[in-house]
């Protein structure tokens, strides 16, 4: 297993940075802005929050799953490379349950975690709860590949 040393003001600046990135881009990235809650290097977590907006429902008014699916894959995503420092993490698999709709005008958040870091692979998990973690409507697990990984850990 990869021992990664990451501190607090790392994976938050790194977490920052890679925001900034992605909500300068002109694609799905920058029409689903998300912003930064918090997170903890020692607890390996990443917490982020969207407000939902009225093009992401679906014909019933609430948000499509595949944007569901798309918010806890960036959560993982960032969660990933902000731990790591990695710059390219592909995801390899990923595994959503949708547990209950999210309404239309909703705020979210979603944390992922980072379960394992090995010398290629890193696991994560991730949940989508309504604002303040009132409802848990979905949770996820995934594996990332580190196309990159610093040269010491190798």
């Amino acid at each position: 297993m990869a021992t990664i040393q990451c501190t607090q003001e790392e994976m938050a600046r790194r977490a920052v940075q890679e925001l900034e990135r992605r909500n300068q881009r002109s694609d799905i990235n920058q029409m689903m802005t998300v912003t930064f809650a918090r997170c903890s290097a020692e607890e390996r977590y990443l917490e982020l929050c969207h407000q939902m907006a009225e093009w992401e429902i679906n014909v019933i008014g609430t948000m499509h799953g595949g944007l569901i699916s798309f918010l806890l894959d960036a959560t993982m995503a960032i969660a990933c490379r902000a731990y790591t420092g990695d710059q390219v993490t592909p995801t390899l698999d990923i595994h959503v349950n949708f547990l209950r709709p999210v309404r239309q005008g909703s705020v979210v958040q979603t944390r992922g975690t980072v379960t394992h870091v090995g010398r290629r692979i890193v696991n994560l998990t991730a949940e989508l709860w309504t604002e303040k973690r009132e409802k848990l409507c979905a949770t996820a697990s995934a594996t990332f590949y580190r196309a990159d990984p610093p040269q010491a850990e190798q």
